[in-house]
């Protein structure tokens, strides 16, 4: 006999509820890893409409659940510069930690007139 183990999506929805009600304010959770095996589709489905945005491993998982969500997505790992423009046009937060970083972010807001949001890790 091997064991079986379930996402019960219910269960996840009324915890997403709690944690945000217990924050008093918007929920943002970590999928990295493929949802942590559950697969990205699984949680951001059910999920969606009750969190205000996610948290992703790097700029590979941002475009894997880009595909799946428009709500805000931050990196947890820092992005390459090149890809800084990208992520901030699609509505991501890059995680930025050099000083190229930062310039790509700078250009990109210059460019657009508007504040770049960026994370960074120190």
């Amino acid at each position: 006999m091997r064991p079986q183990i379930r996402l019960d999506r219910e269960t996840l929805r009324s915890n997403a509820r709690a944690w945000q009600a217990r924050a008093g304010t918007g929920l943002r959770i970590v999928i990295k890893s493929q949802g942590y095996g559950w697969g990205f589709t699984t949680l951001v489905d059910a999920l969606d409409d009750i969190v205000t945005g996610y948290y992703v491993s790097d700029e590979d998982e941002f475009d894997k659940v880009r595909r799946i969500t428009k709500r805000p997505l931050i990196t947890l790992v820092d992005v390459r510069p090149e890809a800084i423009p990208r992520i901030l046009e699609s509505g991501g937060i890059p995680t930025v930690s050099s000083a190229a970083g930062f310039d790509a972010a700078e250009q990109r807001a210059r460019a657009r007139t508007k504040r770049a949001r960026a994370s960074c890790p120190y």
